[in-house]
């Protein structure tokens, strides 16, 4: 019942097996206690290694691992990270070391993205500012003068390839000149380009790969390019821009249509003139040439064939003076020459010859012949006088001598000066005048000659003078013209008149129609029509009773614009008289379309009556003419009883003039015997129908 234990059989050499056994209990126990004792050691070495590996691993592994892993997620990562740091001091320290090399990594690395980022900042500024700069831009080298750099700008404004520019000095984009040597331009270059500061010059005279000539202005610093001292060109292309100012200046001092100096060269030129006329004591002239009627060539073919006869008449003026003489043209249709050093006065009369001379031929343009005349106003000095003086006196000759008729010249005088002056004066009265109540209204009547009554009266203005008592019309209707008081003067006029012919029928004197004239200027007045409304209505004047009186002149000057006024007064119910006929350009044309109710015969026909046979033959001509026309005549300026009968044989309807009375003040007309329709016995009704 014992378990037992045998060893490997022996062989004896009998045949036999023997076999050596044991008790396994004893056998076992014999080892049992050093093995537990084995077991017992090994577990405990087990133990002890196990918490030196977790501790080993805490301390010292894990952080490594954790330090590799961190390490390669910084490498990876976009962005950089301080590693979390648990351990030993040791550890500790290597780990705060490598922290500190990554710090000094990771800052370099962004210095050097940041320096990366300002490098492709700079080489796109660079080549926005430089390479895509619309100017010109250039870098060259300072010492041999030869481009560096250059844009496509330059290259496009020059003509020349990159590669060609790059071959070339900057000295030889210079036009060159004979007056300018290589070395004169070096100097020149290097003065401008030796300052540190930006410098500015030019205009210089650059040129083109195919020689065109081109003005330019330079802006340029120096600067370290690549190590060569450089200067930075910018180069701005002006020849535009002085062509430009070029041709302002020639527009500031020549008149744009001729081609011929205007007033202001004129000025200059006759101040240098004054200035060598007083230090020799010669005598220079000064013409003013005025055309006559010019504004009937506007009318007549337009505005187009006005400008064409202008540069004609400037073509042949330039050729009629001296050599020496400056044409210009200073106004409309004025035109003045210049004559220095003249011998005297007959040799300004024989410049002022010629200019007449050359003008009397027609001249033919675009729309057909035309004759023009002009008047020519001379002014003489020894250089005494101001410029702008000797203007004013040329120009007050050739008032004068229009005053005259025209198609003459006048040389100023004392006369002149006189007369000018006086001008000058009264203008500045006239305007004293309308305020202080200075004008005055008088009424000439005017007659049927049929029946000798009197039919109406015409308001002629008088200007009642503080020192040089009753004025005229003459007297200052001009002057009012000229400086614009026409247009007050004439208002004032209107509703004078229209008050006083609502009074005189008021009182029963009569149905009086009243006439008043309208200058030039009054006709092209925007609000006449509703002026001539308000003065109506003030006065309470039926619009039938008045009459407005224009000229043929100021007719002719607006044709149209005038028919259109005229459309618009008739509009209004009043009459309208067509003034002074036959001293214009007369036009049966625009009589037609005027369409007025009366024509008025100027006196200077009415004088002539049965003493010239050509005024005898005009007024009956337009006495018939306005009867065709459907117009009433009347004759002004009638003085005698022949007079009177020859118009009355001849068909006229009214009249006016001293046989029958002057313009005489309200309070004077009232008392004329006008009651009855005739005054008097003489010199009308029986004893004219005889």
């Amino acid at each position: 019942g014992t378990e037992r234990i045998y060893g490997t059989p022996a062989d004896t050499g009998q045949g036999w097996k023997v076999y050596a056994g044991a008790d396994r209990a004893k056998v076992v126990a014999r080892f049992a206690a050093p093995y537990h004792r084995s077991l017992l050691f090994i577990g405990l070495a087990l133990v002890a290694l196990l918490t030196l590996t977790l501790v080993t691993y805490r301390r010292v592994a894990g952080p490594m691992v954790r330090l590799a892993r961190a390490v390669r997620a910084n490498v990876d990562a976009d962005e950089r990270s301080p590693i979390e740091v648990r351990g030993p001091s040791e550890l500790l320290a290597v780990v705060a070391e490598f922290n500190h090399l990554l710090a000094d990594v990771q800052r370099e690395f962004g210095e050097r993205i940041r320096a990366e980022e300002t490098a492709r900042r700079f080489a796109e500024t660079y080549e926005r500012l430089f390479g895509d700069n619309p100017r010109p831009l250039a870098i060259w080298d300072f010492s041999t003068y030869r481009l560096l750099a250059v844009n496509d700008a330059m290259v496009g404004h020059y003509g020349y390839s990159r590669a060609e520019l790059l071959e070339l000095r900057i000295l030889d984009l210079v036009e060159p000149s004979p007056d300018v040597s290589d070395d004169e331009l070096r100097r020149r270059l290097e003065e401008h380009a030796k300052a540190d500061t930006v410098q500015h010059s030019g205009p210089w005279r650059h040129v083109t790969k195919d020689g065109t000539p081109i003005s330019v202005e330079i802006t340029s610093q120096s600067f370290d390019f690549h190590g060569t001292e450089a200067r930075f060109t910018q180069i701005t292309d002006i020849t535009q821009r002085l062509e430009h100012e070029r041709q302002l200046q020639h527009l500031a001092v020549y008149d744009d249509l001729t081609g011929l100096p205007n007033r202001t060269l004129l000025l200059d030129r006759l101040e240098l003139a004054l200035v060598q006329a007083q230090r020799s004591n010669a005598m220079l002239g000064m013409l003013f040439v005025d055309l006559d009627r010019f504004k009937l060539v506007n009318n007549a073919h337009g505005r187009d064939t006005g400008d064409e006869l202008l540069r004609s008449v400037a073509e042949r003026l330039r050729a009629s003076v001296r050599a020496g003489d400056t044409v210009a043209r200073v106004s409309g249709n004025e035109f003045a020459v210049l004559c220095p050093e003249l011998a005297d006065e007959t040799e300004a009369i024989s410049v002022t010859g010629r200019i007449e001379g050359v003008l009397a031929a027609p001249f033919e343009l675009s729309s057909g012949s035309v004759f023009v005349t002009a008047s020519v106003g001379i002014a003489l000095s020894r250089g005494r006088d101001r410029a702008e003086e000797l203007l004013r006196n040329a120009d007050a000759a050739v008032h004068r001598a229009k005053e005259r008729g025209g198609s003459r010249y006048e040389i100023f005088d004392e006369a002149i000066r006189h007369r000018t002056l006086v001008r000058l004066e009264t203008s500045i009265e006239l305007r004293r005048a309308l305020e202080c109540d200075e004008l005055r209204v008088h009424y000439q009547p005017s007659f049927d000659l049929r029946s000798g009554a009197c039919t109406g009266a015409e308001a002629l203005v008088r200007w009642e003078h503080p020192t040089r008592g009753l004025l005229a019309p003459s007297d200052f209707i001009g002057i009012a013209e000229e400086t614009g008081l026409i247009a007050p003067i004439g208002n004032w006029v209107l509703r004078t008149a229209c008050a006083q012919a609502a009074r005189w029928r008021a009182d029963g004197l009569g149905p009086l129609s009243m006439s008043v004239n309208l200058s030039a200027r009054e006709l092209t007045q925007p609000d006449l029509v509703s002026q001539v409304g308000e003065a109506l209505d003030q006065a309470g004047l039926a619009a039938d009773a008045l009459c407005l009186e224009i000229t043929e002149t100021s007719l002719v000057d607006d044709p149209d614009a005038s028919i259109a006024v005229l459309a618009s007064l008739r509009a209004l119910g009043v009459s309208l008289s067509i003034d002074d006929f036959g001293t214009g350009y007369s036009s049966l044309l625009y009589l037609r379309r005027y369409d007025a109710d009366y024509l008025k015969i100027d006196r200077s026909f009415v004088a002539g009556l049965g003493m010239n046979m050509q005024d005898d033959a005009i007024v009956t001509t337009t006495i018939d003419l306005a009867h065709v026309f459907g117009m009433a005549v009347v004759a002004e300026g009638v003085e005698t009883h022949e007079q009177a009968r020859g118009l009355l044989a001849r068909g006229c309807d009214y009249a006016q003039g001293y046989l029958w009375s002057r313009p005489v003040p309200a309070e004077e007309f009232v008392r004329l015997p006008l009651r009855g329709g005739t005054i008097g016995s003489s010199p009308h009704g029986e004893e004219l129908r005889a």
